[in-house]
């Protein structure tokens, strides 16, 4: 997974690896074109990641670049063209209306409830990326794993107040949205909920004074075309129902703060979210190392694919990851995973200097049905952040992943269990069947567990 949004370091066998990054940049525009009525409108540059492919033979080349772009896929009959090939890019982050006071005059505790339209920052991630104080570092739990920070869609939100005070006692946020993201397009026929409540026991005369208890819940189903939603297999994959739950129990002060959390998840985790930075070409449909084409391999019948002679090649256990991928795929995209995680964070100002330390910690478990999962990981994130002025600050900090389990394998018979195929063809090569002891693999596809990744960042934040 991306340590934070818009990197994509190469993969495993690229140590020392190092560059200067642009991660975003926003520029907010705001229209007030009347008393309680709000216009947003925020551009987002970034770096995009397409399909392209130069120098190959196509019907319709790109008319600039002379080259040919692979096709998304777009329901089960269709596809749409991408012409990405790496340039920086502009897209919309935020662009909606917003009305405060819709509940002043009926609901004094509501006062201050304001009701937004478009796209928008969804009730859970920019709240505790705010908590947190340092997005530009790194990401917060949930939008890690998998939850984006913005949704199109319908949105009420505010504080409850008693009495005629100012003291905030809870806070809520509710609304309705694409099964996409403000980053991807709307396919499907139904629509995602979202629900986040805090409570302050002891009230909160500033935004998160004191100790907190925050929930949070969505609920929804994959984006895809309803041709494929109403696929009726036992693993729907991605056709499948999602949620999301947080709980989080935190506590401000003036010079300081820490949180902690509890996640939980269904369906919320895929081979996507796992290759959100970089991955094994098997994960975007290209079969690497050296494919089997004779004989008789992990009880596959084996032979070379051309033209004339149509085959089918097999793939090794070793020298490629075709076959680790494909457990992964049948771990995390099967429709029936239960994820569970557990998360600290917080920071501290050192008094009578600009210097503030933070820290993350997250260990997560991408679906906790299977007994011992090779993909249970855990982050860590441990910085210095110097504050020049208000208006920029830096941070020296050391992130890292830690697929923390001893290296292992799982047997084809094993893994069929949630969902992986042995024989069956995966990028166009056959997945091993059985495995003999002469394989030195105790019959189980080897090499499951991850390499563990750490990066030292020196980030730094302009805003104005």
């Amino acid at each position: 997974p991306q340590f934070n949004e818009n990197l994509n370091p190469p993969g495993v066998g690229n140590n020392s690896y190092n560059s200067f990054d642009i991660m975003r940049v926003y520029l907010n525009t705001y229209f007030f074109p009347a008393d309680n009525w709000t216009f947003r409108f925020t551009p987002e540059i970034y770096r995009a990641n397409g399909a392209n492919q130069t120098g190959t033979t196509c019907a319709q080349p790109n008319s600039k670049t002379g080259s040919c772009s692979l096709n998304d896929k777009f329901g089960t009959s269709s596809a749409v063209g991408s012409n990405l090939d790496g340039d920086l890019n502009v897209r919309l982050k935020y662009a909606y209306v917003q009305y405060k006071g819709l509940l002043d005059g009926m609901l004094p505790v509501l006062k201050g409830a304001q009701l937004t339209l478009g796209a928008q920052g969804n009730p859970f991630i920019p709240w505790e990326e705010d908590l947190y104080q340092y997005r530009f570092v790194n990401l917060v739990p949930w939008n890690y794993i998998s939850l984006s920070s913005g949704q199109i869609g319908l949105q009420v939100d505010g504080p409850m107040k008693l009495g005629a005070g100012e003291t905030t006692y809870a806070e809520y946020g509710l609304g309705v949205y694409d099964n996409g993201s403000f980053r991807t397009p709307e396919q499907s026929n139904t629509k995602q909920v979202m629900a986040k409540g805090t409570i302050y026991p002891f009230g909160a005369n500033w935004r998160y004074q004191g100790l907190g208890i925050t929930g949070f819940w969505n609920y929804g189903w994959g984006d895809t075309t309803p041709d494929n939603q109403g696929g009726t297999e036992t693993l729907k994959g991605n056709r499948a129902n999602f949620e999301r739950v947080a709980a989080v129990l935190h506590y401000a002060a003036e010079q300081w703060n820490i949180a902690g959390e509890f996640d939980y998840g269904k369906n919320a985790f895929s081979l996507g979210n796992l290759y959100s930075g970089s991955g094994p070409l098997d994960a975007f449909g290209t079969a690497s190392g050296t494919s089997q084409t004779k004989a008789t391999l992990f009880g596959n019948t084996c032979g070379a694919f051309n033209a004339s002679t149509p085959g089918n090649p097999c793939y090794n256990i070793f020298g490629t990851y075709g076959p680790q991928t494909a457990v992964y795929q049948a771990i995390l995209n099967n429709g029936r995973e239960r994820n569970v995680g557990f998360d600290f964070f917080g920071h501290f100002h050192i008094p009578g200097t600009k210097l503030t330390g933070f820290g993350m910690f997250q260990w997560f478990m991408p679906n906790d049905n299977i007994r011992e999962n090779p993909l249970d990981f855990q982050r860590f994130v441990a910085g210095l952040s110097y504050q020049y002025n208000e208006y920029l600050r830096f941070a020296l900090d050391s992130q890292n992943l830690l697929f923390y389990h001893k290296q292992f394998g799982i047997t084809p018979a094993n893994a069929k269990s949630f969902g992986y195929a042995p024989g069956g063809k995966f990028n166009g090569q056959l997945l091993p069947t059985t495995i003999a002891d002469k394989y030195g693999t105790n019959g189980e596809i080897p090499f499951l567990v991850p390499r563990d990744t750490h990066a030292l960042f020196l980030n730094m934040e302009f805003a104005y």
